[in-house]
């Protein structure tokens, strides 16, 4: 499972997306996204995992959620999940790479149509990949030079921005880099869960990640 962290605060959008305050009263929002990052490899939730000192800056400033799942063992499902919040199996949306993208529920709606209809700017930069059908009104701009600087004076911005730095595919690599390649983390160093084989190359794409 991935673990949204600091970056789950989609209650709150939410119940803002129903204030009846003026636009002025909303606050903005930057949703940074660092996919396919488990609470195991990481420092911040786990002592056997990596450093990472941006997001934990971030989670010593802001809030840390402890006990927010997305429940999806692949990227584009866990995006799903965040994008609905609903349960990849209960929407149908739980395939990874699917022959078609499905619908969502009748009355559910990708949660930034909610803060558009608010009044809030929507931006996009750019990841989408979801296993839903997308409905026009989610974003007023989606595209790798989306901003909210286009908005509408005083008008209250959502913007999400995802960075791939993390992503699974990074660890796709060929056989000659194990050779080549001499990771910052020595491979000999790291932890292991019992579920995982203790072999050369699971040492190096640990150390590699």
């Amino acid at each position: 499972m991935r673990r949204t962290g600091i970056i789950t605060i989609l209650g709150l959008l939410f119940i803002l997306a129903c204030s009846r305050g003026h636009k002025e009263d909303l606050p903005n929002f930057v949703w940074i996204i660092s996919e396919d990052n488990s609470t195991h490899y990481m420092e911040l939730f786990d002592p056997h995992g990596i450093g990472t000192p941006n997001i934990e800056k971030m989670a010593d400033e802001g809030i840390l959620f402890t006990r927010a799942f997305s429940n999806a063992p692949v990227c584009s499902v866990a995006r799903s999940t965040l994008i609905s919040s609903c349960y990849g199996p209960r929407t149908g949306a739980q395939f990874h790479r699917r022959s078609k993208l499905v619908p969502l529920p009748e009355g559910v709606e990708m949660f930034p149509a909610y803060l558009k209809r608010a009044g809030y700017y929507t931006t996009n930069n750019s990841k989408e990949d979801y296993n839903y059908i997308k409905d026009e009104g989610v974003w007023d701009e989606s595209s790798r030079t989306a901003h909210w600087t286009r908005r509408e004076p005083g008008q209250p911005f959502f913007h999400k921005e995802s960075h791939p730095v993390s992503h699974e595919s990074r660890l796709h690599f060929k056989a000659e880099l194990m050779e080549t390649y001499r990771p910052v983390t020595n491979p000999d160093s790291v932890h292991l869960f019992p579920n995982h084989p203790d072999t050369d190359l699971f040492r190096f794409t640990s150390a590699y990640y």
